[in-house]
């Protein structure tokens, strides 16, 4: 019952965080699995929704003393 419970609440975000970004969810799915890459105008939708910066959300660090990129996934 609990991965019912985490699937269901994951879908939940998944279907808001869409309706948010103007897209559909299997957009959402693709993003998530890094099977599409987001461009400029929604990284930046997306650090606003999540409030966070677009550093941040590309995996750069805020502090300038850790500021290094993670590597890049397929």
């Amino acid at each position: 019952e609990r991965v019912i419970g985490q699937r269901c609440a994951h879908l939940r975000r998944v279907i808001d965080l869409a309706q948010k970004l103007g897209v559909t969810q299997s957009v959402v799915s693709d993003y998530e699995r890094g099977t599409l890459r987001l461009h400029g105008e929604l990284i930046i939708q997306l650090a606003r929704i999540l409030n966070t910066t677009t550093d941040e959300l590309l995996g750069f660090s805020a502090d300038p003393k850790k500021r290094t990129a993670r590597p890049a996934t397929a």
